[in-house]
């Protein structure tokens, strides 16, 4: 991956100069516009195929859809004029809610 990034004063700030990088097959048309990465590199995850579970959080193609939504990680992209289109998941947005969601667990077993 070819990415730049700047920190900014009081706090690290993510200024990606290269296109996003997905784990997974690219979406047929958006060759151009992303670029491959491994699931530790990439910014972007996509759906498992049907009845297998994410490579990354071990959730089913279902839960996976619920959590991204509710974590405002959910993608839908579509090419004009094209009927069909691909879901990508944010993997930084996800990552961030599954973590709060068990910090939230681990405080009210206090």
């Amino acid at each position: 991956m070819n990415h730049s990034a700047s920190q900014a004063p009081g706090g690290p700030a993510r200024i990606i100069t290269s296109r996003p990088a997905i784990a997974g097959d690219i979406p047929k048309g958006f060759e151009k516009r992303f670029e491959p990465a491994s699931l530790d590199e990439c910014e972007f995850i996509r759906l498992p195929s049907v009845h297998e579970r994410c490579r990354l959080t071990g959730l089913s193609r279902s839960a996976l859809v619920s959590t991204a939504k509710a974590a405002g990680a959910f993608i839908s992209v579509r090419l004009p004029g094209k009927v069909r289109g691909a879901v990508l998941i944010d993997k930084a947005r996800l990552m961030e809610f599954l973590r709060s969601q068990v910090v939230m667990v681990k405080e009210g077993e206090k």
